[in-house]
């Protein structure tokens, strides 16, 4: 599931091996955060897949969706997906990760596209001759992280599966007494990307997976 804001560009990635109205519908929820019930004047471009447009219209908002067997669809969003597909593919190859690591590679390729790719500048945005208007200027300059959070992307700028090391967390029975006092006191990882919370907010937290098991934590 792919979810994209038409101002800034911000996207979100969010694998799945199905798709139903369930899903759609937290993936949206998720995505625009607190204000998804304070606000209910979103509308949502999409297809006409009734599992997209049946969760905007439990959400409340206003389903803007293409012609079923119509073209053209959503061009400027099919055309995210292929970089979104570019950009998954250039971090698998670079981090020889295996295929089955997908899921965790979607999430930080969206997330790494946020910060470094430039804002959009819309057609409203523009005069008649094609300049940029005056109010909108300073999107020339801003990422989609800026220009939908109103400040730069604070948190590390790391390639997908490069070595980390993590001070281990300590587990209700884990004892400083059971390490040896010359073992180190980190752990090897590999980064896998950055924890964003409900709204896309993120406080400061990074994913990491041990270079054996799948399982991914913070």
């Amino acid at each position: 599931t792919t979810i994209r804001d038409a101002y800034s560009g911000l996207c979100c990635g969010i694998p799945n091996q199905h798709k139903d109205k369930d899903v759609c519908y937290r993936a949206l929820k998720y995505f625009v955060g607190v204000v998804w019930k304070t606000n209910p004047h979103f509308t949502v471009k999409s297809d006409a897949d009734k599992a997209i447009t049946g969760a905007v219209h439990d959400l409340g908002w206003h389903a803007d969706s293409s012609v079923a067997n119509a073209w053209p669809h959503n061009s400027t969003h099919e055309r995210f997906h292929g970089v979104l597909e570019m950009s998954c593919r250039a971090c698998m190859l670079q981090s020889g990760f295996p295929m089955k690591a997908w899921d965790h590679v979607v999430l930080y390729a969206a997330q790494a596209l946020n910060f470094t790719k430039k804002a959009p500048i819309l057609d409203w945005e523009k005069n008649s001759d094609g300049s940029i208007k005056e109010a909108s200027k300073k999107k020339e300059t801003q990422t989609c992280w800026e220009a939908h959070f109103g400040k730069k992307w604070d948190g590390p700028i790391e390639p997908f599966g490069r070595l980390c090391y993590y001070l281990e967390p300590k587990t209700p029975n884990s004892s400083s007494e059971s390490r040896h006092p010359l073992a180190p006191t980190t752990k090897p990882g590999l980064f896998v990307g950055w924890r964003l919370d409900f709204g896309m907010i993120f406080r400061g937290c990074l994913l990491y997976t041990s270079p054996s098991p799948r399982d991914v934590e913070e």
